[in-house]
């Protein structure tokens, strides 16, 4: 049976910033940026512009708690007020695709090491088929 964490895939919460006294939190989805550049875009070859900035800030970030507007009122999660955060909070936006970058790279390298770790075949190694 395979097993998969969906946990991990449902998402982690994060603070920012995470040395204050009353963080926001986020929801976030792992992501490796590099498996994003590859999703498909209306755009071939997607970089970091602006419009794929953005795709990548709505596509990682779930939820949140503790971000409200001028006023002090607390603002959900949609796709109205994502793009606006984004736009207006740049830093913690990076902050945000690089935390889930990094949650994805310690994934990819537990998941590496339990390929190591799996037995050797009883039958030997397959060879190569030669060419």
């Amino acid at each position: 049976m395979r097993k998969i964490n969906k946990k991990h895939y449902s998402g982690t919460w994060v603070k920012y910033p995470e040395d204050s006294k009353d963080p926001a939190e986020f929801l976030i989805r792992p992501i490796s940026i590099y498996t994003f550049q590859k999703l498909p875009s209306e755009k071939e070859g997607l970089d970091l512009t602006a419009d794929s900035y953005w795709e990548m800030v709505n596509y990682i970030l779930l939820d949140w708690k503790g971000v409200g507007d001028e006023d002090g009122n607390e603002l959900e999660c949609n796709l109205e007020n994502k793009k606006a955060f984004s736009a207006v909070d740049q830093e913690a936006s990076l902050f945000l695709i690089n935390k889930a970058n990094e949650i994805q790279s310690k994934t990819d390298a537990i998941s590496e090491q339990a390929v190591k770790n799996l037995p050797k075949s009883p039958v030997g190694e397959i060879p190569k088929s030669e060419k």
